[in-house]
């Protein structure tokens, strides 16, 4: 995965109700319903360009299975890392 990108429904969402970190766009899975429509929400709230995608383009993005990813600045991307709380889970 690149190094500018979060990926996964929670780390994404956790993202954009930060405040302080800013996501510059958010993909999200083509007809996706659900909890992602919340984060879609967020998203537009926040004034974050959300772009729908396929499921191979969200997977070339993230170099795994997801429904959505966001992509930030590596200085960003460092605080959001060094500040989500320590869940013993890897996202």
């Amino acid at each position: 995965m690149p190094e500018d990108r979060v990926w996964g429904r929670n780390p994404v969402k956790a993202l954009l109700k930060s405040g302080g970190r800013r996501a510059d766009e958010i993909a999200v899975l083509a007809g996706a319903r659900g909890p992602l429509s919340e984060i879609v929400a967020l998203a537009h709230g926040a004034g974050v360009k959300v772009s729908y995608r396929t499921r191979d383009q969200l997977r070339a993005m993230a170099g795994t299975d997801v429904l959505l990813t966001a992509t930030i600045s590596p200085a960003q991307l460092k605080c959001t890392l060094t500040s989500a709380p320590d869940t013993g889970m890897p996202w």
